[in-house]
């Protein structure tokens, strides 16, 4: 929804004024974020939806636009994105199991958290100001989306079952956030060697879709015009 919608986004931004924009993202905000997670409307809660996204992508065209990257040192950027992540991390870990921990959650890991959006700023920024070039991260950087969608379909269910066997083998932190981070990995390795297999059948697959799409043109040029003659 996100893809069919950018067009209009995009000529949104272009043609808006800053005063225009800032509306806009607070009326997304308004939306994704507060009646996201108020549970008011059922269509937007947690944030999976194309509000959140439009949102997001909006912020990250106004970031571009405006050069907010350049507003702070890449180190600063990192720096605030590490310790919020931290502090998250330890009173999630130490609170977990009770209202407050649960609340706590609630507020910071939902696809709608304000401070979930404040980090992939903090990230994205940093990205944005740091100069890096790998053909290794680039390799694995292209199997990003198959990590995220493979590790929902197909391993999803692997997941809990192992987290909650580190988690009654040991419940110290100090054993749990390593583990937790090995399995991580784990997952995203495998995730990306699975992509590459199968790269061979994609590009196939890509080779393949302009073939169709100009059969299916066809069918529909002749149906037009069947329907054109008949109402001559």
């Amino acid at each position: 929804m996100l893809y069919i919608s950018a067009p209009v986004l995009n000529w949104t931004i272009e043609e808006s004024g800053s005063k225009q924009i800032l509306k806009l993202i607070t009326i997304l905000s308004v939306i994704a974020i507060y009646f996201g997670m108020s549970h008011f409307d059922m269509s937007v809660i947690s944030g999976k939806n194309v509000v959140l996204f439009s949102l997001i992508y909006v912020i990250g065209a106004c970031i571009d636009r405006y050069e907010l990257w350049k507003r702070w040192n890449k180190w600063t950027y990192l720096g605030y994105f590490l310790l919020i992540n931290f502090i998250e991390v330890m009173i999630y870990t130490f609170l977990s199991g009770n209202i407050i921990g649960e609340g706590f959650f609630y507020l910071c890991f939902q696809y709608c958290s304000p401070i979930l959006i404040f980090n992939g700023i903090m990230v994205f920024c940093f990205a944005l100001n740091f100069d890096f070039r790998s053909k290794v991260v680039n390799w694995f950087a292209k199997s990003a989306l198959a990590i995220y969608l493979l590790h929902l379909q197909i391993m999803g269910c692997l997941i809990a079952p192992v987290a909650n066997r580190v988690l009654h083998h040991n419940a110290s932190p100090s054993f749990v956030i390593p583990m937790i981070f090995l399995l991580g990995t784990v997952l995203s390795v495998s995730c990306v060697l699975f992509d590459k297999i199968l790269t061979p059948v994609f590009r196939m697959c890509n080779l393949a879709v302009p073939l169709i799409e100009k059969s299916l043109r066809k069918i529909q040029l002749r149906i037009f015009q069947m329907a054109k003659d008949k109402i001559k």
